[in-house]
């Protein structure tokens, strides 16, 4: 089993150019969320990352950096664990 879904994550990868590709789309929306047909000062444009897989589907992306220092410490699921059930 394991081998099957390894082997059909080597398929994927060996072709990402076609599985998986990005583009940018342009969008105008106002204050109330609005969408304007045209760019203006109360609706200003804003460019969105875009992925497309091969199934058609598109979701909407934002790459940020988050400092090593700014994130939460990690959980300790054994302690949480014990905690829980007493």
């Amino acid at each position: 089993m394991l081998q099957s879904h390894l082997d059909v994550l080597i398929d994927v990868l060996s072709k990402a150019e076609q599985n998986l590709r990005g583009d940018s789309s342009a969008l105008n929306v106002d204050r109330q969320g609005v969408k304007q047909s045209q760019s203006n000062a109360l609706a200003p444009e804003l460019t969105l990352g875009v992925l497309h897989n091969a199934q058609g589907r598109s979701i909407v992306v934002r790459l940020v950096s988050i400092a090593r220092a700014e994130l939460p410490p990690p959980v300790d699921f054994l302690r949480e664990a014990q905690r829980f059930l007493g």
